[in-house]
């Protein structure tokens, strides 16, 4: 190989090791978010709105199984759109202190659950570790042969 290739091509791998590693970091949290202190666990329940009491900050809902459940309406919560009492609603909501308080409440009829054919699978992670191998066995048989010929 010549010098420019020798050169070149270890900058080339550093550079994708650099730039293409860190790039895992979102998949790797949306993976990991069980036990993770740092952001918020939330839980999703579907049901029909019995009560919504926005002074008094309330939302009450009955699901499917005949359960009424309620939830505490606060300044994070986001009303995706409009719902009334008997409106079939989407809420995602935490734990806090024993009381469920919703981050987001969604009117069922308003969403569209589309799924890919490859909802679930990953590739792009397995993409970037793929070209971050090649690239660090690209430098390493270089470094070999540098070393060889001095």
């Amino acid at each position: 190989m010549n010098r420019r290739v020798q050169k070149t091509v270890p900058a080339i791998s550093l550079v994708l090791c650099v730039f293409l590693i860190p790039s895992l970091r979102p998949f790797a949290q949306q993976q990991s978010s069980v036990g993770d202190d740092s952001e918020e666990n939330t839980e999703d329940v579907r049901g029909k709105v019995v009560s919504f009491s926005p002074g008094d900050h309330a939302l009450a809902i009955e699901t499917d199984s005949g359960k009424q459940l309620t939830f505490e309406i606060d300044s994070k919560t986001q009303i995706i759109s409009q719902f009334t009492v008997g409106s079939d609603v989407v809420v995602t909501y935490i734990e806090d202190g024993g009381k469920r308080v919703a981050r987001s409440v969604v009117n069922a009829a308003a969403t569209i659950e589309v799924q890919s054919p490859t909802a679930g699978i990953h590739l792009m992670p397995i993409v970037v570790l793929a070209l971050a191998i090649v690239a660090i066995v690209v430098a390493v048989q270089i470094f070999r042969s540098k070393r060889r010929t001095k």
